[in-house]
């Protein structure tokens, strides 16, 4: 799935589905919200590390 937003909350991570004006065109369950959240994080994490290192 194309255009996924991952947004930092006071929460955490939060992945978000995109949306058609004003509903979204999927939705998660919970847990697999919160694992989506957590991979992107630990990717764009992994990805900020590579780019500083260079």
């Amino acid at each position: 799935m194309f255009g996924l937003k991952l947004v930092q909350s006071p929460r955490g991570a939060r992945v978000y589905p995109p949306s058609s004006n004003t509903n979204n065109l999927a939705t998660f369950a919970p847990a697999f919200a919160e694992a989506l959240a957590r991979a992107a994080s630990v990717a764009l994490d992994g990805e900020a590390r590579d780019r500083t290192a260079a």
